[in-house]
């Protein structure tokens, strides 16, 4: 089976520590984490975010930073938690606003973390990269656990 093929967002540094999307950007998530039906996430061009809310510790530890590998499953991380949870969206063929727990929206930063990877390895197997450049399992597992620890205490849920 060939998995999902990742497409990065475009990103352009603000500062140091923060960065904004330079086009548009969507996803699809088919995992079921966000509603039972295929829900489809838009960011517009513009937004500004810093990379999963993940301490700069954690950057080191993992060698992931936010304007690598990371901006995949950050982009949408980060979005959602500025959201405050409440996220417009369109599930199925409906324009709907979801109301996502920080459980949730952390656990599709870590779906998205090993699709990534699922795409890395199959690409890598087939010649569509020259150079391996996936996320080891102990690496995907730091990242997430720095997000749920750290996230914490950027969440501000829905009134």
């Amino acid at each position: 089976m060939i998995p999902r093929e990742i497409v990065q967002p475009m990103i352009e540094p603000i500062s140091r520590k923060l960065y904004k999307t330079s086009a548009p950007w969507s996803y699809l998530d088919t995992s079921g984490i966000l509603a039972n039906k295929p829900t489809l996430i838009s960011i517009a061009e513009g937004f500004e975010y810093d990379g999963a809310s993940v301490p700069q510790i954690a950057w080191t530890l993992t060698g992931l930073t936010p304007d690598g590998l990371m901006r995949y499953p950050s982009l949408p991380h980060d979005w959602i938690y500025e959201q405050k949870g409440r996220i417009r969206v369109l599930v199925g063929n409906t324009h709907a606003v979801l109301k996502v727990s920080r459980k949730n929206c952390d656990k599709l930063f870590l779906h998205m973390l090993k699709e990534q990877e699922a795409w890395f390895v199959w690409a890598y197997k087939n010649g569509l990269d020259a150079e391996y450049g996936g996320l080891e399992p102990w690496r995907i597992r730091l990242a997430y656990t720095a997000v749920r620890v750290g996230g914490g205490f950027m969440w501000k849920p829905w009134e």
